[in-house]
């Protein structure tokens, strides 16, 4: 068939306007068919528990990032932090505050000074906010993304990155302490969401942590897991977000295996009402839902999510006619923190590293 001119012009703007509108979506999300759907039944899920629990700063942040108006709450989280609590206590409320009241918020400055003044001589975040404490890498990872996402201007911050680049291990992975000799999945991700917050991602640590990440991928499901388990929407979902900080493809033919890749093993585990469970055969919890919330939502955005923190725009709440929030079992702390001696006590199944903030799961 032969376009004649006028033809031809008819059609340049609308092939203009499809190319353009192409371009905006960030390919990973264009690679993982169903991923919005997901992402909208997932945020759905976790509004009507926010509506019917205590605050939580965690959903405020995930909620946040997918681009809906988290309930308020976090002035009274931050008044309740303790003047010598854990360093990951005060991350957390930076973020919670970022995204409830912004950058300008004067909490921000507040909270951001406090973490910077708790890095040690050799450039460690202490594993309390007092300066005290060395033993715990997970407080100063989530210090640097913390930190990282405030914008605040430190002195010579490639010191945190030279720091937790000399805790990685032999095998490229890194663990949640620094008497831990094992690598896990989970702060292994993590690690790489720090050097991406403070803009280390030059750093060789950066190339061996995703040559660890690749090693231990299930062959089978394309997703990532830890304690017995191949695969969880847990472990899954942060190195989604580690990927995704990176600039990294999780759904590339480097992260796809035979039956699928990061994103496909944390849709499998979504049920029909939304909630996400740990892994195959569990119940659904709140904890994994909003991991996988948070990772999905950075997958469709192509950014991090401490990038969209402080946004003016957001999507409309799920009205009520939406999707309806199935049941979310508490999963319970998976680790405990006694902060007396810095040690960490595994609670069976559940490595999520995340719950190093102390918040307990609290679904009916």
């Amino acid at each position: 068939m032969k376009l004649g001119l006028r033809s031809l012009c008819r059609w340049v703007p609308v092939v203009a306007v499809f190319l353009l509108l192409a371009a905006s979506v960030p390919p990973a999300a264009r690679a993982a068919p169903g991923l919005e759907a997901a992402l909208a039944r997932g945020a759905a899920a976790l509004q009507k528990v926010e509506v019917r629990e205590d605050y939580s700063p965690w959903i405020a942040v995930t909620l946040r990032a997918a681009g809906y108006e988290p309930r308020t709450g976090v002035d009274a989280f931050v008044e309740g932090l303790a003047p010598d609590g854990p360093t990951t206590d005060y991350a957390l409320a930076l973020l919670a505050v970022l995204a409830e009241d912004g950058p300008t918020a004067p909490a921000v400055d507040e909270l951001a000074r406090r973490l910077a003044a708790s890095r040690q001589a050799d450039g460690k975040f202490a594993d309390c906010i007092d300066g005290s404490g060395t033993e715990l890498v997970n407080a100063h990872v989530w210090a640097m993304i913390a930190l990282g996402a405030s914008g605040t201007a430190m002195p010579a911050p490639e010191r945190a990155c030279d720091w937790l680049a000399a805790r990685q291990h032999p095998d490229g992975g890194f663990s949640y302490g620094t008497d831990v000799e094992d690598s896990d999945v989970d702060m292994t991700a993590m690690a790489l969401l720090a050097f991406a917050a403070l803009d280390c991602v030059d750093d060789p640590a950066v190339d061996r942590a995703l040559r660890y990440l690749a090693g231990v991928q299930s062959e089978v499901t394309g997703g990532f897991g830890g304690w017995g388990l191949e695969t969880t929407a847990d472990s899954s979902a942060v190195v989604i977000q580690s990927l995704v900080a990176l600039g990294l493809n999780p759904t590339g033919p480097e992260w796809t295996k035979r039956a699928g890749n990061p994103v496909t093993a944390v849709l499998a585990l979504q049920g029909n009402d939304g909630c996400f469970s740990y892994a195959a055969g569990f119940d659904a919890n709140l904890f994994s839902t909003r991991s996988a919330v948070l990772a999905l939502a950075d997958l469709q955005a192509g950014t991090p999510f401490w990038e969209r923190l402080a946004v003016s725009d957001h999507v409309a709440d799920v009205p009520a006619g939406g999707p309806t929030a199935g049941t979310l079992t508490p999963a319970g702390p998976a680790w405990l923190v006694v902060m007396v001696t810095g040690a960490l006590t595994p609670a069976p199944r559940m490595p999520a590293a995340w719950l190093l903030f102390l918040e307990e799961c609290v679904g009916h």
